[in-house]
C-alpha cells in the first residue's frame, strides 16, 4: 500500500509511531481523561483511515478518542465535530505547500456527511468545530511572517502563504453551520495564531504548542448560557488546571 506522503512504512516503524503517539496521548489524557482528538497532516494514513487506530499500543492506555470524521454529544445540545488533515496551499494562485491526505476538493466530499449530520441536529444545538486546516478566507489560515512557525518573528512576507480549505469555508458560511455552530478551532497554519470571524461563527487558531497557550474563550454572541475551553499544554505559576472542562487537541 501507498501512502500519500510515499511508501507506507514497515510494521516495526508503525508500531514505534503508534506507540509514541499512544505515549502522548495519554499523557493528554492526564491532564483531562475526556481528551478528543483529530490526525494533523503529519500523521499515517492509519488516523485517517480507522479513527479507532493505536488500538494496540494504546490497550492499557487512556489515549483519549479520535473524532475524525465524527460528531459526538458532549452535554445537552452540544456537540463537537472533528475532521483532520490539510489541504494544498498557495502563494499568489501558485501551488505552496502539499495536501495531506486529501485535496481540498476531496475534503469537501469528505466532510459533506460530517454537514449533513450538524444540520438535521435540532435547532437549538450548538456545535463546536475542530479541524486541522483553517477555512479559506480567515486571517487564521494564513502565513503573513517570513517564519511559517514563528509568531514572534519580525518581518511581513510581500506574498502571503494562504493555507485555508475552500471547501471548510462553503461548508460553515452555509446557513446551517451558521445558525449553530459556536467555534471553528484549528491549527496547521502556525503563524496564523489568533481570532477570526466568518459570518456569526467565531475562527480560532491557538498557535502552536510550543508557545505554551491556554485560551479559554465565553461565546457573548449566543444566548445560551455555555462557555467553553480549548486547551493546549502550558506553563503556568498555579500548578492547578481547571478539569471541569473538556480538552480537544489538534495534533
Amino acid at each position: 500500500m501507498k501512502s500519500k506522503l510515499g511508501v507506507r512504512p514497515d510494521d516495526a516503524v508503525l508500531k514505534q509511531y503508534d506507540d509514541s503517539s499512544a505515549e502522548v496521548l495519554s499523557a493528554l489524557a492526564g491532564i483531562n481523561p475526556a481528551l478528543f482528538w483529530i490526525p494533523g497532516n503529519h500523521d499515517p494514513d492509519t488516523m485517517f483511515e480507522d479513527p479507532e487506530s493505536l488500538t494496540i499500543a494504546a490497550s492499557t492506555l487512556n489515549i483519549g478518542t479520535n473524532i475524525h470524521g465524527k460528531l459526538v454529544q458532549l452535554a445537552p445540545s452540544l456537540y463537537l465535530a472533528g475532521y483532520g488533515g490539510a489541504v494544498e496551499a498557495s502563494i499568489d494562485g501558485q501551488p505552496s505547500w502539499g495536501a495531506y491526505p486529501v485535496t481540498d476538493e476531496e475534503l469537501g466530499a469528505g466532510i459533506l456527511p460530517l454537514s449533513e449530520e450538524i444540520s438535521i441536529l435540532p435547532a437549538d444545538s450548538s456545535v463546536l468545530l475542530m479541524t486541522h486546516c483553517g477555512p479559506n478566507g480567515s486571517s487564521t489560515a494564513e502565513v503573513s511572517g517570513w517564519d511559517a512557525n514563528s509568531i514572534t518573528a519580525q518581518g511581513v512576507r510581500e506574498h502571503w502563504v494562504l493555507s485555508g480549505s475552500r471547501s471548510l469555508r462553503d461548508m460553515i458560511q452555509s446557513e446551517q453551520l451558521q445558525s449553530k455552530t459556536l467555534l471553528n478551532v484549528h491549527g496547521h497554519t502556525h503563524n496564523g495564531c489568533g481570532m477570526a470571524r466568518l459570518g456569526a461563527v467565531t475562527v480560532l487558531n491557538p498557535g502552536s504548542v510550543r508557545y505554551l497557550s491556554l485560551i479559554h474563550i465565553s461565546e457573548p454572541t449566543r444566548l445560551l448560557s455555555i462557555s467553553y475551553a480549548v486547551f493546549c499544554l502550558k506553563k503556568k505559576k498555579k500548578s492547578n488546571i481547571d478539569r471541569q472542562h473538556t480538552s480537544y487537541l489538534n495534533t
